[in-house]
């Protein structure tokens, strides 16, 4: 990008430009390993070192991590037609990577930002620049406090899979790059077009991770600057993204996505590979749930042989949208046609004409033998030529504290630095990340003085809102999100509000200090939920808000 500045001086044009140019770093460190989830001893520190040379705009500025799925075949082997080589089928299986950040099997829409657990930043010429622990929590609460709903599951930084209009249990990964249609107007299947499985950059923006992470970063005032990081690796796992979809109904709310449409009058001896929807899709590259070159579970019926034959496990080698193909998207029939790379059923030799009902399903893989890559870990930095960046920046950064609670009731004094102007205290279970601790009400007072009107703050009142929005008014930022509830990624939708099983409250708390000229004693009491959730508070994590400048 090339920015001119024109300025005019005694009649005189003169021209300075300055111009923006992205280099990319690799770490100083090796980050380079492939294990099961829960098994990496390698990639769990991540450095990195900022060049002391020139300006770096680091608000545009990131951590690339690339990574993949190495996925296993079932334990059952592998589907049927295989391309043996090892790179010709790579999208057999429709898994993502997802971060467990409330133990096994629990997680939630996140920033890929979660997966740095501790951050220091270091100068040469300043010393410590910002050394925040627990940046894992504190980004999943301001995540969800700062962005609404639809910005929580739209934003490229996510780390997990994305619930759309089908359904958690009925995603696409985003490791796979999908070919839904690989038929032409003339219904000729190309099938050299399939899809691929891919490796990913999961970008971490530096404003995410501190405070100077929107400024200009002058190199040649601040010497080298050392970026040292503790990752959350060992929390990455796999999530399945389909293999219900016998079990989920489409669109019309009573068909399933999996029921295919009855086979009448197939003859004896007749091998089968071509099915045929039972729904019909209007826009079918959003809400069909199969794509070609994946591996599926299908269940035959055979009305003479009575009840479901054994189910098998192909491969999608074409899938066709619509009957009469001179018609464009969405025109004939609407519906979709699979064709198998081999045979799903064949009807006897001996038996008289026969029906045929087919469900089918995603097949999954061996997720016990299947391993996570972590193939590099760049730093991208936008570098200002020609720009000379300011010798003095102010900044928020947090220094936290972290206190292990005891039953039902808590009750703790900080001292908090005269240049506190927030506080943001989580609730989580011990050793864990998500702020989904429950507490039923909390009071707070400085120096004695009680902050609260003399009475508590019950969890999610229109108080507890009002002390939140406070705390966003002294920073002078808007909120965008009230609902004080986080996407899991692996629960149900639920039919309505009252069952809305996948919005999972988190608890936060959140006040505004005054700046001192001392040391500020603030006293923390906080009742644990004994009707809202589990009643003993466990781990809770103080994140006081200071500025400074360097």
């Amino acid at each position: 990008m090339l920015n001119i500045d024109i300025f005019f001086k005694n009649k005189n044009i003169s021209i300075l430009y300055k111009m923006e140019k992205v280099i990319k770093l690799q770490s100083d460190n090796q980050f380079t390993e492939e294990a099961v989830p829960g098994a990496f001893t390698t990639c769990k520190l991540l450095d990195f070192t900022i060049p002391g040379n020139a300006t770096y705009d680091l608000g545009k500025s990131y951590i690339a991590i690339n990574m993949e799925a190495n996925l296993s075949d079932p334990v059952a082997g592998a589907p049927a037609g295989k391309d043996t080589q090892a790179t010709a089928d790579t999208a057999l299986y429709n898994t993502t990577l997802r971060m467990d950040s409330q133990g096994a099997g629990a997680s939630f829409v996140q920033q890929s930002a979660s997966l740095v657990r501790n951050a220091q930043l270091e100068s040469q010429n300043r010393g410590m620049v910002e050394s925040i622990r627990r940046v894992d929590t504190l980004r999943q609460i301001l995540f969800n406090l700062e962005n609404d709903k639809q910005a929580t599951q739209e934003r490229t930084e996510n780390l997990g899979p994305q619930v759309g209009r089908r359904g958690p249990s009925n995603l696409t990964s985003d490791l796979i790059q999908t070919v839904v249609r690989n038929t032409d107007n003339q219904g000729n299947a190309q099938l050299g077009l399939k899809s691929i499985g891919i490796s990913r950059d999961y970008r971490i923006p530096l404003s995410d991770l501190f405070g100077v992470g929107n400024a200009m970063w002058n190199g040649e005032v601040y010497g080298p600057t050392r970026m040292h990081l503790e990752m959350n690796t060992n929390l990455l796992s796999f999530q399945n993204c389909g293999g219900a979809e016998n079990l989920v109904n489409g669109p019309d709310g009573a068909t399933k996505y999996g029921q295919m449409r009855q086979q009448v009058g197939v003859a004896q001896g007749t091998d089968l590979k071509l099915m045929t929807t039972q729904l019909t899709y209007k826009d079918y590259g959003l809400n069909f749930p199969f794509y070609v070159g994946q591996a599926i579970d299908v269940t035959v019926t055979d009305s003479v042989r009575g009840g479901a034959q054994a189910a098998v496990q192909v491969i999608i080698d074409s899938i066709d949208y619509n009957n009469n193909n001179a018609n464009a998207t969405p025109g004939g029939d609407e519906l979709i046609r699979i064709t198998t790379r081999t045979n799903y059923y064949s009807t006897p030799g001996a038996q008289g004409n026969t029906n045929i009902d087919v469900m089918i399903k995603a097949v999954n893989p061996n997720l016990l033998t299947s391993q996570i890559r972590i193939n590099k870990a760049d730093l991208v930095l936008a570098e200002q030529v020609g720009m000379q960046g300011p010798s003095e920046i102010d900044y928020r950064t947090y220094v936290s504290e972290i206190q292990v609670g005891t039953g039902n009731n808590y009750f703790h004094q900080y001292s908090v630095e005269p240049n506190a102007q927030n506080l943001i205290i989580a609730s989580c279970d011990t050793n864990l990340i998500a702020p989904n601790r429950a507490w039923a009400d909390y009071r707070i007072s400085i120096d004695n003085i009680d902050q609260t009107g003399n009475r508590s703050v019950q969890y999610a009142s229109n108080l507890h809102q009002d002390r939140i929005m406070r705390f966003f008014n002294n920073r002078g930022q808007n909120i965008d999100n009230l609902t004080l509830s986080m996407i899991s990624t692996t629960l149900e939708q639920g039919a309505n509000n009252a069952g809305r099983a996948n919005q999972v409250d988190y608890f936060p708390l959140l006040e505004t200090l005054p700046l001192t000229a001392v040391a500020k004693d603030v006293q923390i009491q906080l009742t644990g939920g004994a009707v809202l959730g589990p009643a003993a508070v466990q781990d809770i994590i103080l994140y006081k808000e200071i500025v400074k400048t360097i």
